[in-house]
């Protein structure tokens, strides 16, 4: 049966509230949408690291900067999805952090690109 019926079916016609329900339904044998979400937020903010490293490294190489910019604004994105798999402090923090580092990464970068189309 699919997750997001068996989802509905498990509200409609139980006491249980969406999210409780969403921690019971398997998604295609992945776990449930907490689970699917959980690991979206580890992945989020290990990528947002490895952005803070790209764009170090976009310094020597400048072709790079348009490619960490578009990658940033993804995963601001991605990031506040992670806000959903928020079960622990640590986990909170990560998604602080994953949108903190990607927000702060759209900003310096598009200024950087703005100011040097701007000049050239």
């Amino acid at each position: 049966m699919n997750g997001l019926l068996q989802c509905y079916i498990m509200v409609k016609f139980s006491k249980y509230s969406i999210i409780e329900a969403l921690k019971y339904v398997d998604f295609k044998g992945k776990g449930s949408l907490i689970e699917v979400v959980r690991i979206i937020n580890i992945w989020s903010f290990m990528c947002a690291l490895m952005c803070v490293v790209f764009f170090f490294i976009a310094f020597n190489h400048p072709s790079l900067l348009n490619i960490n910019f578009c990658l940033a604004i993804i995963l601001f994105f991605i990031g506040i999805a992670g806000f959903f798999g928020i079960n622990n402090g640590a986990s909170a923090l990560r998604s602080i952090l994953t949108v903190a580092i990607s927000g702060v990464l759209i900003f310096v970068t598009g200024f950087i690109l703005f100011t040097g189309y701007l000049f050239s």
